[in-house]
């Protein structure tokens, strides 16, 4: 009888004691010291300078790494971006002494693209503008009606990035921008890809060969077409920047391509690289 009263004593007590205490989540860090010779590292398509090891260690925990390297920012695009990761995505606190070289690096090697071998001329220093040639008009009147859509469509963009993150941005464009791409009386605007995310955007036949042009000379900055009923057609490229990677890219991250799937579910409109023609804005306005 006293085996027995022993034995459930034991038994109670095993079922009241606590858990044992886990240990908290921490960031990674390199195992070794890592080379840092200026090379490309073949694992991560990092290049290796230092701070790369940092980078390695903290940006591949959720995502591969090809996001880091398809993107291009300063100093203040990478901070946000790890501001928006830990707030959004998990990502774990980053201590100050790490975040600093980390971030100096990003800055450094994946900074903004220049956009030419020289700076450019300063404005003041340029002549004044010859008189428009006759049939400058058209192209005047489309410019000045996609001005405001252009403005505001990278103005609802830029606003639900920080605001809900790419995910919003997505719900944002699917919702806002076809309210944006309108025109004043008298003239029509919309945008126009060869890879469609929304199927109304589709090229209509005056447009494919203009498109087509642009696709064979990336430095045109824009095409007319004589239409019907004294009007003209304008297009005018739209290059893939660095942003929109995030949702036009090669890599994207998982909760990113749910939401596209969910959004789009014959999108087409990803795979693309910096500075890709990634669609058009299109005008058709009176001639005269």
């Amino acid at each position: 009888m006293r085996r027995a009263l022993l034995l459930l004593a034991l038994i109670a007590g095993c079922q009241d004691a606590p858990p044992a205490p886990t240990a908290a989540p921490s960031p990674p860090a390199p195992a070794a010291p890592a080379v840092e010779d200026g090379s490309l590292d073949p694992d991560t398509g990092l290049i290796r300078a230092p701070g790369w090891a940092l980078v390695a260690a903290n940006c591949s925990g959720c995502h591969s790494l090809k996001l880091v390297t398809q993107n291009r920012g300063d100093r203040d695009h990478w901070i946000h971006l790890i501001r928006w990761m830990q707030a959004t995505q998990n990502l774990w606190p980053i201590a100050p002494e790490v975040e600093e070289p980390l971030v100096a690096y990003l800055a450094t090697h994946y900074g903004p693209k220049e956009t030419g071998r020289r700076p450019p001329l300063d404005v003041r220093a340029l002549p004044p503008p010859p008189p428009l040639a006759p049939d400058a008009a058209p192209v005047q009147r489309a410019q000045a009606a996609l001005g405001p859509v252009k403005q505001g469509l990278k103005a609802a963009l830029v606003g639900a990035l920080q605001a809900h993150g790419p995910v919003g941005a997505i719900d944002t464009c699917r919702t806002q921008a076809p309210a944006l791409s309108k025109g004043p009386d008298g003239v029509q605007v919309g945008r126009v890809s060869h890879r469609l995310r929304n199927p109304q955007n589709a090229l209509a036949p005056w447009q494919e060969t203009l498109y087509a042009e642009l696709q064979r000379a990336p430095g045109t900055p824009y095409l007319t077409r004589q239409l019907p009923g004294d009007r003209v057609g304008y297009l005018e490229p739209i290059r893939t920047a660095g942003m929109c990677l995030t949702c036009h890219g090669e890599q994207l991250a998982d909760p990113v391509r749910a939401a596209l799937s969910a959004a789009y579910p014959a999108d087409r409109a990803t795979g693309f690289h910096e500075g890709d023609l990634r669609g058009a804005f299109w005008a058709i306005v009176p001639a005269r």
